[in-house]
């Protein structure tokens, strides 16, 4: 898996050639959570005396959990290892400074996630110049929300009905772009983070006594 991240060595014994950023290199994240009761419903700041009303509109409570963060590190590699070097890859040569493309989500089927133009073949038994890892592949965002509400019966028994609604934007959380110059489909995103899903929602009762 080195060698198709960009990670594997050139040559055995020029280990400089493989100075880079870490592949865990998270640059910038942000995770935060919040609960919060609604201050609506009996008992509470905002009292409602009236059992049919307080049954719908009071003891919500609200829980948030947020995570906004850079993309990992990738490398680039040619696809097919001419180095003569037995190596794990060869890298190409890089002509110029490596930014993303603004605009790529808008069409990630068509549009490649950087210029693939800025990579070039070194040819036959050459080292290429592109660092081992560039920055940055496609960040993320998410936010997960819980409802619940209680339900009380006596002081002993209670019942709560809870929705958690996971990635509520429904925002695609796309991996890093295809790494093997030469390759058909080279700079694109065609897949998605492992364990990323689309909107989900699951409800639930919980019965205290």
């Amino acid at each position: 898996m080195g060698g198709e991240q960009g990670n594997g060595y050139q040559h055995l014994e020029l280990r400089g050639l493989d100075r880079g950023f870490s592949g865990n290199d998270i640059r910038n994240r942000f995770i935060g959570s919040m609960v919060y009761e609604l201050p609506f419903g009996k008992g509470r700041k905002f009292g409602i005396e009236n059992g049919a009303l307080n049954a719908i509109a009071g003891g919500w409570g609200l829980g948030v959990i947020a995570e906004f963060r850079d993309g990992a590190p990738f490398g680039v590699v040619e696809n097919t290892n001419r180095s003569n070097t037995f190596s794990h890859a060869q890298r190409p040569n890089l002509l110029g400074s490596l930014e993303r493309l603004n605009g790529w989500r808008d069409n990630v089927k068509g549009s490649t996630y950087f210029d693939t133009g800025l990579f070039e073949s070194p040819g036959r038994g050459v080292f290429g110049t592109a660092p081992r890892n560039v920055c940055c592949g496609p960040g993320f965002s998410g936010v997960d929300l819980s409802v619940h509400k209680w339900f009380n019966f006596t002081e002993r028994y209670k019942l709560q009905y809870r929705a958690d609604i996971y990635n509520l934007a429904n925002r695609a959380v796309f991996a890093n772009p295809a790494l093997r110059n030469g390759r058909g489909g080279f700079g694109q995103v065609a897949s998605i983070l492992n364990g990323s899903n689309g909107r989900l929602i699951q409800m639930a009762l919980r019965f205290e006594f």
